[in-house]
């Protein structure tokens, strides 16, 4: 029997309007566990769009290394174009078979291996700073965890301070609100103006400073060992082509946000997304005094 994308089921909570977004933005996990008893394709609701999920890891593969680029995202382009412009994950068809070709040199397994040692010393640091035999809310501490690896890997650079505080602090704002975004229909964002400026001139804020270092990085020809000096110098071998600056930003943002949220289980952190509504519960966890 042939299936068709029409046919994929949705999956279980969906509600008028809304989608699955009610599920989606609490705690993701409990609904996407669910989905592989559902079937391999399952539809989601953002909002009023439906996005499709797959759940065996042949099709994931399958997508992933072969067909990605068939596959039509325009619909989350809008919601975060202020903040991740047109990234890789947002594209399509050619565009994005070209933009994976300029990017992949990034993830070679030698630049991937050569990032270890910095890797190894950030985790070492982490623990070493931890308190212990005393609880601590462990999801501040994880962010700040994936943020310091993510910055060493995306940016080897010294960039000052008051650079990697404001990537610090404005990127899981960005995240949680690009999230919200993306999951709820546009006339309820429109219900926090507060929230859309402050989204504004955030993303304004963090892209000017990545194009500053972009600047930074095309004047001095430096090769960092990063994944911005593989972007910056990176030409397609069949095309000549290049990346531009505002596409390197792309990039960038588009690592950011797999960097951050991944290692949160894309819990998409609600409590900031409502703009100051406190989290329903806090993780806790006690390091050995051993």
């Amino acid at each position: 029997m042939t299936t068709t994308i029409d046919s994929a089921p949705w999956a279980p909570g969906r509600l008028p309007g809304i989608g699955h977004a009610h599920l989606l933005l609490d705690d993701p996990i409990p609904l996407i566990r669910r989905l592989p008893d559902v079937g391999p394709v399952v539809r989601v609701g953002l909002g009023p769009r439906p996005v499709y999920l797959v759940t065996t890891a042949e099709l994931l593969r399958s997508i992933g290394l072969g067909t990605a680029g068939r596959f039509h995202r325009d619909d989350l382009i809008e919601p975060v174009a202020p903040f991740a412009g047109r990234t890789l994950v947002t594209l399509s068809g050619d565009d994005h078979r070209r933009r994976r070709r300029l990017i992949a040199p990034a993830f070679h397994r030698n630049r991937i291996s050569a990032y270890s040692p910095e890797f190894g010393r950030i985790a070492e640091d982490w623990v070493a700073r931890l308190p212990v035999g005393e609880p601590i809310d462990l999801v501040p501490e994880v962010d700040r965890l994936a943020l310091e690896t993510l910055i060493a890997t995306l940016i080897a650079a010294d960039l000052g301070e008051q650079a990697r505080s404001t990537i610090q602090s404005d990127s899981p704002l960005l995240l949680a609100e690009a999230a919200f975004r993306t999951l709820m229909p546009r006339p309820l964002r429109r219900l926090r103006p507060a929230a859309e400026r402050r989204f504004l001139t955030a993303s304004a804020r963090l892209r000017g400073l990545l194009r500053d270092i972009v600047a930074q990085y095309r004047t001095s020809g430096t090769d960092h060992g990063d994944l911005l000096s593989t972007l910056v110098t990176g030409v397609d071998p069949g095309t000549g082509e290049s990346l531009d600056d505002e596409t390197i930003i792309d990039e960038m943002v588009g690592f950011l946000m797999g960097g951050v949220e991944s290692p949160r289980g894309c819990s998409c952190r609600s409590s900031m997304s409502w703009s100051e509504r406190p989290r329903s519960a806090t993780r806790r966890w006690r390091r050995s005094t051993r």
